[in-house]
């Protein structure tokens, strides 16, 4: 299965604090596609997708597009730019990892300092 994704999206989220309480975790909204930008490159991404599962390279291991449709995008034609942006905002996975910075920009992974700098 490909997975397509954007390295650099233009959407921005927001962690603004759940309450004075320094305990409490912090609210997180990322706004995915927020940016219709963020949408268009990686439905482009899905169109190059398409094109190298055509090839004979994929072809020769049986690769095929699963051409069921996606509950929720029925109403759309299979394929089109407007299914594809349909599907991207139903089935979105996730491939990084939140992470916090503490007052001197160190970032923290899942509770363990990495030596890094937020930027």
């Amino acid at each position: 299965m490909e997975k397509i994704s954007s390295l650099r999206p233009l959407s921005r989220g927001v962690i603004p604090l759940k309450s004075s309480n320094p305990f409490d975790a912090p609210l997180m909204y990322p706004n995915y596609f927020a940016d219709q930008r963020d949408v268009d490159v990686i439905v482009s991404g899905t169109r190059l997708a398409l094109e190298l599962v055509q090839t004979s390279a994929y072809m020769q291991f049986g690769v095929r597009l699963h051409d069921i449709p996606i509950p929720g995008c029925e109403h759309l034609q299979f394929s089109t730019d407007e299914y594809w942006e349909c599907h991207l905002r139903h089935y979105t996975m996730l491939f990084h990892h939140q992470v916090l910075c503490d007052e001197w920009l160190v970032v923290y992974f899942h509770g363990q300092n990495r030596m890094s700098r937020c930027d």
